[in-house]
This record gives C-alpha cells, sequence and structure tokens, in this order.
C-alpha cells in the first residue's frame, strides 16, 4: 500500500497543531484534519496565561487572539501542512476518510480538542461572566488554584 504522509493527525487541540506544525519543520508529509470550530484551541490557554499575569481582560484577549493567528490553520497551511476541515472517520485498509477524500499514512496522532461542560469556565471567564455568588471549585491542579483566587 502507498501510504500518501508520513503522519496524519486527528487534531481539533492545540497539541495537534503543534505536532503538525513541529513535523512538517521537519519535512514531514503532514495532514491535519480538524472538525469545524468557531473558536480556535490556542486562544483560551493563551488568554488566560495573559489574564493570570495581571492584564486586563480586553488585553489579555486582544494578545491571545495575536498569537493564536500565529499558530492558526492557515499558517500551518503556508508551511506545507496540508489542513483539511471535516468529520474524519477511520476506515480499512488502515486510513481516514473526510467528505470522501481518503488520507492513508503509517502513522496517526489522535489529538481531539476536550468539550466544555455547562459550568463555569475560562470560556466565560474570558467574556467577563464572572460569578456573583459563592462556588466551589473542585481540582487537583494550578488552573483551579488560581480561578479560586478571582
Amino acid at each position: 500500500m502507498a501510504f500518501d504522509y508520513d503522519l496524519v493527525i486527528l487534531g481539533g487541540s492545540s497539541a495537534g497543531r503543534f505536532a503538525a506544525l513541529k513535523a512538517a519543520q521537519l519535512r514531514s508529509r503532514v495532514a491535519l484534519i480538524e472538525p469545524a470550530r468557531s473558536t480556535p484551541p490556542d486562544f483560551l490557554p493563551l488568554f488566560y496565561q495573559h489574564w493570570r499575569q495581571g492584564a486586563d481582560v480586553a488585553v489579555a484577549r486582544s494578545r491571545a487572539a495575536s498569537l493564536a493567528e500565529k499558530r492558526s490553520l492557515t499558517f500551518l497551511a503556508t508551511q506545507g501542512v496540508d489542513v483539511c476541515i471535516g468529520q474524519a472517520e477511520f476506515q480499512r485498509p488502515l486510513s481516514v476518510v473526510v467528505d470522501g477524500r481518503r488520507f492513508r499514512s503509517r502513522t496517526y496522532l489522535l489529538a481531539p480538542d476536550s468539550e466544555s461542560v455547562d459550568r463555569l469556565s475560562l470560556e466565560a471567564i474570558a467574556a467577563g461572566h464572572l460569578p456573583t455568588e459563592k462556588i466551589t471549585l473542585i481540582g487537583s491542579n494550578p488552573i483551579a488554584l488560581e480561578i479560586s483566587q478571582i
């Protein structure tokens, strides 16, 4: 079987985009398949990073958007990554199909984005929706601790 790509990434996360960029920089033939979305996966972590460092919400949002642009699908395409938007499906023999287009590779990376639930989230904080009552945070990572100090 002939392989079209050295690496096919089923993404949606910033890790998938990072892997695609690094593989392309190593001169690998890379395809990145992402689902349709409205918010880039890098925006919220970048927003939170600037906001945590004391920037105003509007300034943090602006800086995050600027940095996220440098990690955009358009930028990845200019770096040699074959970007495809759509719902991916594995099929036999080992390949992925998106809207009738077949992607063949020896190596696949699954890097899906996580989905938010209907609770206080970084998205809500970024949009300015801060809690007005007491809340309980459950978590053992540094982000949970930092959010608890808002």
